[in-house]
């Protein structure tokens, strides 16, 4: 069986019970998935990390 360029094998996180109600909370008054949730706060954290580095190279 092959895969697509879309189709990823899927990624396995245990999250704490607190924190995945959180998370959840949070999903649903931005009206996104719990999934959707997850990306979006992985892609700003990825975002603010970098963004040290782009000012770095600014100087």
């Amino acid at each position: 069986m092959t895969t697509s360029a879309k189709q990823k094998p899927n990624v396995a996180v245990r999250l704490s019970d607190d924190l995945e109600q959180y998370l959840r909370e949070k999903a649903a008054a931005a009206h996104r998935t719990l999934t959707g949730e997850i990306r979006m706060r992985l892609e700003a954290s990825r975002q603010a990390d970098q963004q040290p580095q782009q000012k770095g190279q600014q100087q």
